[in-house]
């Protein structure tokens, strides 16, 4: 349904819509059939890979809303950074 994960670049990012999410170096990307088969054929012992899934929009945007709600991801790169602007 979507992944919230921290971007040291955007500071909160929602991955959603997408029928598959990875990890690789060290950050969560997305993309489709071909996308997913391109990841796991390169080298690398440790995959990890979810499944995204169609539900009816209320749940979806409860889960979406939880997601953006979390206190351990910042709006923005600022945050992370200490950057002022």
């Amino acid at each position: 349904m979507c992944v919230a994960c921290l971007s040291e670049d955007h500071g909160r990012v929602i991955w959603h819509g997408h029928d598959f999410y990875w990890r690789e170096d060290g950050e969560w990307l997305s993309g489709d059939m071909i996308g997913l088969v391109d990841y796991l054929a390169r080298s690398g012992a440790e995959k990890i890979v979810l499944r995204g899934r169609t539900v009816p929009p209320a749940v979806f945007w409860g889960i979406y809303e939880r997601a953006n709600a979390d206190p351990r991801l910042p709006l923005s790169a600022d945050r992370i950074t200490g950057n002022p602007g």
